[in-house]
């Protein structure tokens, strides 16, 4: 209980720093990302088996794959987020956070388009996405 707490406190705490950062930036500092992986790496050869690490860290390869297609739509940076969380909280905290980020950025999208079609703007705008990842942590961690 008490260490599902803290890796909980701890993800959300590397979560809202590189969110920060991607909304003022609308990219994140490769170092945080990566020291975010690394971290929940260790904690996962402490807490889980080889088996369990791997499947935490799919949901974000995945993402890396998708990436990768579709020429960075979805930015690298989210996709090592999305494997560092993966690592931290596991895949079904990492798969909740993701569903519901892209469920709530999804929604903001659609709103942003129709507003720009009734303001006549160009409706191309890159919408930072860790944010919503967030979101989706704080409903996986509600969740438990």
């Amino acid at each position: 209980m008490v260490t599902q707490l803290v890796l909980n406190a701890v993800s959300l705490l590397g979560v809202t720093a590189l969110g920060i950062q991607d909304i003022l930036y609308m990219k994140i500092h490769r170092w945080m990302a990566y020291a975010f992986v690394f971290s929940g790496l260790i904690v996962s050869l402490i807490l889980r088996s080889p088996a369990k690490i791997a499947l935490s860290a799919l949901p974000g390869l995945i993402l890396l794959i998708i990436s990768i297609a579709t020429r960075e739509k979805i930015g690298r940076g989210d996709c090592v987020t999305v494997i560092g969380l993966g690592l931290w909280i596991g895949i079904r905290g990492a798969l909740l956070s993701v569903f519901v980020g892209i469920g709530l950025s999804s929604v903001v999208s659609i709103i942003y388009m129709a507003l720009s079609e009734i303001k006549g703007l160009s409706g191309k705008k890159a919408i930072p996405f860790i944010p919503f990842l967030m979101c989706g942590l704080v409903v996986s961690i509600i969740s438990e």
